[in-house]
């Protein structure tokens, strides 16, 4: 094998944790023990989530291995996990895909369920 197609094939294959090529658009499993640590001190200690309570996790992609552990530990207190992923620079508090294709009016006004939950942390 020609040094450029063996160093290519290798690189290929360093994403992976078990060494093996991992497809497009997927992430290997967590493997550092402290992203799990901090999903579980958020979520068990600094939020101390109950059962039942409905948490909304609003991120980028590129926090995708301590969403990922947040939404297990979240699972684990038996309380629903609501996953917010904005695709779009983290300026925009709007998912900038669905902004340039809806209409005015939705720009306008913030969603329901959004505008009932502000309500709610007023009232607190």
């Amino acid at each position: 094998m020609e040094p450029k197609r063996a160093a290519e094939a290798r690189a290929s294959t360093t994403a992976s944790t078990d060494g093996n090529a991992t497809a497009f658009g997927t992430m290997p499993p967590v493997s550092d023990p402290r992203i799990a640590e901090l999903a579980q001190l958020v979520v068990n200690r600094c939020l101390d989530v109950q059962p039942g309570w409905q948490v909304s996790v609003r991120a980028t992609p590129l926090a995708r291995p301590l969403v990922t552990e947040v939404a297990r530990a979240i699972a684990r207190r038996g309380a629903y996990y609501l996953p917010k992923i904005n695709w779009g620079p983290d300026r925009f508090r709007v998912d900038l895909d669905w902004a340039l294709e809806a209409p005015l009016e939705l720009l306008g006004e913030l969603p329901p369920i959004e505008r009932y939950a502000i309500e709610q942390r007023g009232r607190d």
